[in-house]
């Protein structure tokens, strides 16, 4: 069981590090100017794990598949890192991930990937 969650986790920090990245690119793609000098070294609104703004904003485009495995593995960033362990025997569930599991993340990352290589807006 561990080793799902380490992937799980993992897998969601991979696809939200796309994520901002795939932003950083769309929002210097419009910028007017430099950045400002508080603005420069972490954009405001980037330390955050909610990353449905980030898909919105940058124009990534995600099937309902995609999105739906996206926001767990976003469940899993946040839940995963806080709480490697259940905190009460009540809260302990055998979890598991199968071969449909680990497929849906590789294309959710693929396509990440992929439109990462891409040129960028216009």
């Amino acid at each position: 069981m561990p080793l799902a969650r380490a992937f799980l986790l993992l897998s969601g920090y991979a696809a939200e590090n796309f994520l901002k990245g795939l932003w950083l690119r769309h929002r210097a793609a419009r910028a007017v100017g430099p950045p400002a000098d508080s603005d420069s070294f972490l954009p405001s609104g980037l330390a955050t794990h909610s990353v449905g703004r980030f898909v919105t904003e940058s124009g990534t485009v995600l099937t309902p598949t995609e999105l739906e495995t996206l926001r767990f593995l976003i469940q899993c960033v946040t839940w995963y890192a806080r709480y490697p362990f259940p905190r009460s025997a009540d809260s302990f569930t055998l979890f598991g991930i199968n071969s449909d599991d680990v497929r849906r993340v590789n294309t959710l990352l693929t396509s990440l990937h992929a439109q990462s290589q891409t040129a960028g807006p216009a």
